[in-house]
């Protein structure tokens, strides 16, 4: 059975892969659900990406380099961002929830939490995007795809980074 953890020594305890395909399939769900919603809640068409970030940088939130970044590049394209975010959300929890590149997949939700935590000024609160911020990190480094996911089958036929 794959493994995760144990001491560099090659001694110590450690745990099954398994036990993080409820990890990564719950998440998995949550951003099909994330996505899903805001496809349906007109979440593209309705400026409300726009409206989020102009809120951010009216309150002054955004860490000082950030807020410029946002100002000259994501409010101009907020449109096509809405679309990322909505389809991002969408083949990432489907990604996850069959275990198909499930490594990538983890870096890119990580990357989203921290995108999200830069536009709102790093708040360590009950927030749920530090925590799946952390559940990204794991998965992307335990490569939970391999077990229980369609990554077992890709596995030797494509780079070990993918799969």
């Amino acid at each position: 059975m794959k493994k995760l953890g144990g001491s560099p020594g090659g001694g110590g305890d450690s745990m099954p892969l398994v036990a993080l395909v409820p990890l990564r399939v719950l998440t998995g769900l949550v951003f099909l659900h994330a996505g899903w919603q805001k496809l349906h809640e007109s979440f593209i068409g309705q400026h409300h990406l726009s409206k989020q970030l102009e809120r951010a940088l009216v309150e002054g939130t955004p860490y000082l380099w950030y807020a410029r970044l946002l100002r000259e590049q994501a409010l101009p394209h907020a449109t096509l961002l809405s679309y990322v975010i909505v389809y991002g959300e969408l083949a990432l929890g489907a990604a996850l929830v069959v275990g198909l590149f499930a490594r990538p997949m983890a870096v890119f939700g990580l990357l989203g939490m921290v995108a999200i935590t830069l536009e709102r000024g790093f708040q360590l609160s009950a927030s749920g995007t530090v925590a799946f911020a952390v559940i990204f990190l794991t998965l992307a480094m335990a490569a939970s795809g391999r077990v229980m996911g369609l990554d077992a089958r890709l596995r030797g036929r494509l780079p070990a980074w993918l799969v």
